[in-house]
């Protein structure tokens, strides 16, 4: 997944969250894409670490 698409995901989350209240499902769903954006932002194409932009 790109930084995009996982970035866009999680608003989108965040949007329902607000909307219709957090579960287990969600919550869990938010978890593996802040994991994913992590891998994204934290480490470059050559692996090394990079600082994160906050979302």
């Amino acid at each position: 997944m790109s930084k995009e698409t996982i970035k866009k995901e999680i608003e989108t989350l965040k949007k329902e969250a607000s909307i219709y209240g957090w579960n287990d499902h969600k919550s869990k769903e938010y978890e593996k894409l802040k994991n994913e954006w992590y891998k994204c932002v934290h480490y470059n194409e050559n692996g090394q670490t990079i600082s994160p932009p906050n979302i």
